[in-house]
C-alpha cells in the first residue's frame, strides 16, 4: 500500500533556514496553493505546523523543521513570565536542546548548514512571528495558544527551587518563589511572601496566582503541609527524606503549571544506580568472530563503579537519597536487588559475534553473516542480520556528504526510488576505526 502523504511539500535546508518546494509527483491545486502560502512567510506557516500534531508522512527534512518548531514551544512555554511579557516574551535555545537538535539532524541535503547560529537564527525569526500574533491578540496569551492547539498552555507564574546545601542535617533548601513586573517593565523573581504584600488590595489575583499550589498539594503531602502551617511562604531547610520526597513530584508539579529548577544530577537521572558491562577486558587466544571475549559486569552511579560493599549499605539504608562518595544516590531497593540478579546472571565470557550484539543492542539470531571486505591488502567484517533487498547504484547518482557532519563514516547519500536515502560508508576509514 503506498504511503499517505498529508503534507505535500518539501522543505531543502539553506543557509539562511530553509525553503519549501513541491515534488513533480504531488502536483495538485491543494498542493499548489499551499506551496504559495509557504513560500510568502514560511516562517510563520512552519510556526503554525508547530503547533499541531505531528502529522503523517512526513519527510525527513519537515520532519526535523516540525521538531525544531516544538522546540521552540516547549521553550516558549517554559517561561513563567510569559503572560506578562507578552510580545516581549523571547524564547531561547539552552545547551541540552541544542545538543540534541544538532545530534537529530537527518541526512539530507543542505544538513551541513545546521549548526547553533542556524537554530539560533531560526528561533528568532519563530519568536518574532509569536510577538506579531500575540501583539495584535487582545486576549490573554492563554487564552491565545488555547485557541491555536490544545497541547500548548501557559506556565504558572510560580517556581519552586531545590538546592544542595552544606549543613549536614539539612543537606538542601527549598524556596518557592513567582515571576513579577516592576515599575521599569523588568521581569523579576521573588520570594513567594511578597506575593501577599503586592496583591493584599488584589484578593483574586492573588488566589490566581496561588490556585496551582492547590493542584501541587495533591500531589505531594508535604506541599500541603507547608501550605497549612505557612512555611511554603519562606525559605525552608530541608532533609534528604523530605527533598526525596519532593524530587520525585517534580514532573507532577511541572505538569500542574510550576515550573521546578532542581539539580542537574536528578533532571538527567544520574543518580539512580545502573548496571553496566564492559567487554573484552583481556585479549582473546584467538582471533575471529567465535573468539571468546571476557565480560565484566558492574554497578554504578553516572559512571562510578560501586563495590559490593557499597551496594550491601545501600539496600541497608532506607529508601530515598543517600550520599555515597561525595555523590547524591536514589536509594531503591527493588531496583537494587533487580540489577544485582541480572548482574549475576551475565556470563564470564561471550562469543566475538555476541559481543559485537551486546555493543549494538541488538538480540542474538540464527539468521546471520558477516560481509567481509577486501581493502588492498586489509579485508574486515560486517555484521548482518539478513538483507531485504539488493540495490543497484549508479556512482554519478552519489552526492557527497557535507564535510561538517559528525557522522564521519559516511562518505556520501543517494535517494532511492521508493523515497528513501542509502547511505554510502567509507570503508577504508571504518576499517581503521
Amino acid at each position: 500500500m503506498p504511503e499517505t502523504i498529508t503534507f505535500p511539500l518539501e522543505l531543502v535546508l539553506t543557509p539562511d533556514g530553509f525553503v519549501p518546494e513541491l515534488p513533480g509527483s504531488r502536483h495538485t491545486e491543494d498542493g499548489e496553493a499551499l506551496l504559495a502560502r509557504w513560500k510568502e512567510n514560511r516562517c510563520k506557516e512552519l510556526y503554525h505546523l508547530g503547533q499541531r500534531e505531528r502529522p503523517e508522512g512526513l519527510s525527513p527534512s519537515v520532519l526535523y523543521l516540525y521538531t525544531v518548531a516544538e522546540a521552540f514551544f516547549r521553550a516558549l512555554t517554559s517561561l513563567p513570565e510569559l503572560e506578562l511579557l507578552r510580545e516581549r516574551a523571547r524564547a531561547l535555545l539552552c545547551e541540552e536542546e541544542t545538543a540534541r537538535l544538532l545530534q537529530a539532524v537527518p541526512f539530507v541535503i543542505g544538513a551541513e548548514y545546521v549548526n547553533r547560529a542556524w537554530l539560533e537564527g531560526l528561533f528568532l525569526r519563530l519568536n518574532e512571528v509569536f510577538s506579531e500574533e500575540i501583539g495584535a491578540y487582545s486576549g490573554t496569551v492563554a487564552f491565545y495558544l488555547a485557541e491555536q492547539s490544545q497541547r500548548l498552555r501557559v506556565p504558572e507564574r510560580v517556581f519552586f527551587h531545590i538546592v544542595e546545601s552544606r549543613e549536614e542535617e539539612f543537606p538542601f533548601a527549598f524556596l518557592a518563589t513567582y515571576a513579577t513586573e516592576g515599575k521599569n517593565g523588568q521581569i523579576s523573581h521573588v520570594p513567594l511572601q511578597y506575593a501577599l504584600t503586592e496583591y493584599k488590595h488584589e484578593r483574586e489575583k492573588l488566589l490566581e496566582l496561588l490556585a496551582c499550589l492547590n493542584r501541587a498539594a495533591e500531589v505531594s503531602p508535604l506541599i500541603g503541609a507547608f501550605m497549612e502551617s505557612g512555611e511554603l511562604f519562606h525559605p525552608l531547610k530541608l532533609t534528604a527524606e523530605e527533598t526525596f520526597q519532593l524530587l520525585k513530584h517534580a514532573e507532577e508539579f511541572e505538569q500542574a503549571g510550576i515550573l521546578c529548577r532542581v539539580p542537574n544530577w536528578w533532571r538527567k537521572r544520574n543518580a539512580a544506580v545502573s548496571l553496566s558491562i564492559s567487554l573484552g577486558g583481556k585479549k582473546p587466544s584467538m582471533v575471529g568472530f567465535s573468539a571468546l571475549v571476557e565480560v565484566q559486569p558492574e554497578l554504578a552511579v553516572d559512571g562510578i563503579p560501586l563495590t559490593r560493599d557499597e551496594i550491601q549499605d545501600l539496600l541497608a539504608q532506607t529508601e530515598g537519597l543517600a550520599l555515597l562518595k561525595g555523590r547524591w544516590v536514589e536509594v531503591d531497593h527493588q531496583r537494587l536487588r533487580t540489577l544485582l540478579e541480572q548482574m549475576q546472571g551475565v556470563p564470564d565470557s561471550v562469543t566475538l559475534m555476541d559481543a559485537l550484539r551486546m555493543e549494538l543492542g541488538k538480540p542474538q539470531a540464527e539468521e546471520s553473516c558477516i560481509i567481509v571486505v577486501n581493502i588492498g591488502s586489509d579485508c574486515m567484517g560486517i555484521l548482518v542480520d539478513g538483507v531485504d533487498k539488493m540495490v543497484d547504484v549508479s556512482r554519478d547518482s552519489i552526492l557527497p556528504m557535507p564535510t561538517q557532519n559528525p557522522q564521519k563514516l559516511i562518505s556520501g547519500m543517494c535517494s532511492l526510488p521508493d523515497g528513501g536515502t542509502l547511505l554510502i560508508l567509507d570503508c577504508g576509514l571504518l576499517l581503521h576505526e
